[in-house]
């Protein structure tokens, strides 16, 4: 189904982080040429490559591999950002990241993995003051030595209500958070040898500034679609959450509200992942991450379906509907959550959480 993979030039000079010889020694020592690991779900499926699919933990080498036996292929997706409430944003897909690092040189040992979570949606009830809104999707990292990682970061949160103009407390309320870490590519981080790779932005809440545009950093991201806000037929949308995906597959103009398409890996096994074009509650192909979750919408009656999220973001919801409060991003893509449909929405709970993000690894077979 999909092309070749081309390498990344691998990480150089670090070897020792580990505590394993070369890989020179280990071959002259009777130790295997070819990479054997242990760490999270490992798959060989007879196609010349053994899999790792990590969701936290550690990714430990007993052999590293000589030369280009001893290169991994790994991909990081950050966790997805939640949505907004009442006639919210959808949540922004994590960061997505492709890249080879040289465990040959690096040596064995242990390799700690930390996988992002979702971020929470957006609430809109109680004093306005203390309504949570949707918070960012945390970041995921492999360790490659104690002051050095692989990141990448998490999705931002979509705008919601607030009771009505800006919240003291809460500014900005409204609108969504850009993808994290902010500024881009890098910010101030406890990794200071590591450039983080941000995740996309989420989506304004309908009417803010009388579209509520669907966010997308200018980083490496696909821009969900804008909300809308007519009052003369009483339609309103929120924006989509930005995807991961470098071009989007819609007019970004658009003004349904969906979420902007995510990225694909292109050596997932048929288990990872999401299809590009399906929403988190019918799974279909496979292979899709980090795409961004729907725009809330009200009133009922202009709202016959919900506002699609895509590459495992959640639908957005609409006030009667089943899924009244948004669904949350899938499990293991990075998607961002469906928003909440309008006040009227049923049940009263909190719009849909960001996905969790994950990690996957690939090296050759023996």
């Amino acid at each position: 189904m999909f092309g070749p993979f081309k390498k990344e030039k691998p990480f150089q000079g670090l070897a020792g982080f580990g505590g394993g010889a070369t890989g020179l020694a280990n071959h002259a020592g009777g130790i295997s040429p070819v990479i054997d690991a242990t760490g999270g779900t490992k798959t060989t499926p007879g196609d010349g490559y053994v899999y790792h699919h990590m969701t936290g933990g550690t990714f430990s080498v007993a052999s590293q591999g000589i030369g280009p036996d001893g290169i991994i292929d790994i991909c990081l997706v950050g966790g997805g950002g939640g949505a907004g409430a009442d006639r919210g944003g959808g949540g922004g897909g994590g960061g997505f990241r492709i890249t080879t690092v040289d465990i040959a040189t690096l040596g064995a040992g242990s390799y700690p993995v930390s996988v992002g979570s979702g971020g929470p949606g957006g609430y809109m009830h109680g004093p306005a003051p203390t309504r949570p809104r949707a918070g960012n999707g945390s970041p995921s990292y492999f360790t490659l030595t104690p002051t050095t990682k692989v990141e990448v970061g998490g999705g931002g949160g979509g705008g919601g209500m607030n009771g009505g103009g800006e919240d003291p407390v809460q500014p900005n309320h409204e609108l969504g958070y850009p993808g994290v870490p902010y500024p881009h590519p890098t910010a101030s981080t406890p990794h200071p040898n590591t450039t983080v790779y941000p995740g996309s932005g989420g989506g304004s809440k309908a009417g803010r500034g009388n579209a509520g545009d669907g966010a997308g950093s200018n980083f490496n991201s696909s821009p969900g679609s804008k909300g809308r806000n007519y009052e003369d037929g009483g339609v309103k949308v929120g924006g989509g959450g930005g995807g991961a995906g470098s071009a989007p597959t819609y007019s970004p103009t658009s003004t349904t509200g969906d979420g902007g398409v995510g990225k694909q890996l292109p050596w997932a096994l048929p288990t990872w992942g999401w299809g590009e074009n399906d929403d988190s509650s019918t799974p279909g192909g496979y292979g899709w991450f980090a795409g961004g979750g729907g725009g809330g919408s009200d009133p009922q009656e202009f709202c016959p379906n919900s506002r699609a999220g895509r590459s495992g973001g959640g639908y957005g919801a609409c006030p009667t509907s089943p899924q009244g409060a948004g669904r949350p991003g899938a499990s293991a893509t990075g998607g961002g959550g469906g928003a909440r449909g309008g006040s009227g929405a049923t049940p009263q709970t909190f719009a849909g959480s960001g996905g969790p993000g994950v990690i996957m690894i690939r090296y050759p077979a023996p």
